[in-house]
């Protein structure tokens, strides 16, 4: 007679429900990953975007970074100085009077240094008060494109340490010929190769190289609207021949020869100017890298480029050519470069970043190889909004971004300066946008909109500087 097995495996499953019924409500304490039996069936609020668990641990991870970080009693320290300068920023003078000029549809968002002395604009804070000269390189989106905030930026900071000019300029813009504000530019015989088009090409971090077409004549020209004189204009290019360079500027003309150079270098026309036109010749297979303007005055004096592509994630610095941009640095060296983006990695389809962020890190990390002695910050995502009914909410995308940016920044000990909290978490959206700072695509700045965040930066920057004033 066969015998009856069917109890067994019964009381096998039942004992193996038990097991996992037991796993699964396990005390916090033990750091074992939960097990979910009926995960597959349960309701998904997992329609939210953001997995709670690893929010609640990043929110954690960042509250506990000051206690991570302050191990020695020279932390310590400064971690006491900077508490007690909040506590009393109110009542800074030189905030006081900026602040006038803000308006409450926008907040204070001091910079969050993740770095592990809290040290980590200490290169940029020292030279200032050195009195000497720093450059600064944004590095981004369309969100910065047209030089929106940037411009703003660059004028409070050269108003408060001295410096003019609008530092970095391509040598042609196919978008708009007065993209940049302020600035008539001009251009005729040039082709322009962009990063995100045309990989083969060795780029700089402005992701640009121009050279010359088959038209007979290559010239550009620039014009400052406000009549502003600046002292120097640095070329850069690389060519196997001399290039033939004429400039008229102020009703006069020179003549210069470029010398020939198979690395990148740079070519210095001392020349107060308001107005200047240049023909290039003899520049058959010469790669041009921009120009820049500015005038340096004995007491340092702050300089800002911006090197923005439309459609960037951030993803693609890789393509950044490392000796290129060696021979760029050398030329062009920079105190602080700041990472702006995010806004083209978001789909509304796409709820985890993971991925996104260790990519933009993997690039961050290659730019920061490249520019080892270099200051660096994070500028969190702006915003992104959509339209519900009448109203614009922030699409919560922006907030998983948001987080993946304060991972890399702690990651790799830098300062993020929070952009989504200048701008009240979203709060602030359909405001911005009925005062036109905003634009109808919830997305970019107006050149207005850019102003007012400027300032927010400023602000944060000053702060910043009263910090290292005491601690320096």
């Amino acid at each position: 007679m066969e015998k009856e097995y069917t109890w067994r495996l019964f009381l096998l499953l039942i004992g193996a429900f038990f097991c996992l019924l037991f796993a699964y409500i396990l005390p916090t304490k033990i750091e074992l990953k939960k097990v979910d039996i009926l995960s597959d069936l349960r309701n998904p609020s997992s329609n939210s975007i953001i997995d709670n668990s690893e929010e609640e641990k990043i929110d954690e991870d960042l509250e506990n970074h000051k206690i991570k970080t302050t191990a020695s009693k020279q932390n310590h320290r400064r971690d006491k100085i900077y508490r007690k300068l909040i506590e009393k920023e109110a009542n800074l003078e030189i905030l006081k009077e900026h602040r006038k000029t803000c308006s409450s549809l926008s907040r204070t968002s001091f910079f969050k240094d993740y770095s592990s002395n809290h040290n980590g604009l200490e290169r940029v804070f020292k030279k200032l008060l050195n009195k000497e000269p720093v450059r600064i390189a944004f590095v981004g989106d369309s969100f910065i494109g047209d030089d929106i905030f940037t411009i703003d930026v660059r004028s409070l900071l050269q108003k408060h340490y001295g410096g003019s000019g609008v530092g970095w300029m391509p040598f042609i813009n196919l978008e708009s010929r007065d993209y940049r504000k302020g600035v008539k530019h001009r251009f005729i015989g040039w082709n322009k190769l962009a990063l995100l088009k045309n990989r083969k090409e060795e780029y700089t971090l402005s992701g640009s190289i121009f050279k010359a077409n088959d038209e007979d004549l290559h010239s550009i020209s620039y014009e400052w609207e406000n009549n502003e004189e600046i002292e120097n204009s640095t070329i850069f290019y690389k060519s196997s021949k001399n290039i033939e360079l004429l400039m008229k500027s102020n009703g006069s003309s020179y003549n210069y020869k470029l010398p020939k150079s198979k690395s990148l270098t740079s070519f210095l026309i001392k020349e107060k100017t308001n107005k200047i036109a240049l023909e290039f010749k003899n520049i058959e297979d010469a790669s041009f890298y921009g120009i820049s303007f500015e005038s340096v005055p004995k007491n340092g004096g702050v300089f800002v480029d911006n090197y923005s592509i439309k459609g960037h994630s951030g993803i693609h610095l890789l393509r950044v050519d490392k000796n290129i941009t060696k021979a760029y640095s050398s030329c062009r060296p920079y105190d602080l470069i700041i990472f702006e983006y995010g806004v083209n990695a978001i789909s509304s389809k796409q709820k985890r970043y993971s991925g996104y962020r260790k990519s933009l890190m993997r690039n961050i990390k290659y730019i920061q190889s490249l520019y080892p002695k270099t200051d660096i910050m994070i500028m969190g995502i702006g915003s992104r909004g959509i339209k519900k009914g009448t109203d614009i909410k922030l699409m919560p995308q922006v907030l998983t971004i948001r987080k993946e940016q304060l991972r890399i920044a702690k990651e790799l000990g830098v300062v993020f300066w929070d952009t989504l909290d200048v701008l009240g978490m979203g709060e602030y959206l359909n405001s911005w946008i009925k005062k036109k700072w905003l634009a109808k695509d919830c997305i970019h700045l107006s050149f207005r909109g850019g102003k007012e965040l400027a300032k927010r930066f400023y602000e944060s920057f000053i702060f910043e500087e009263l910090y290292y004033s005491s601690v320096l």
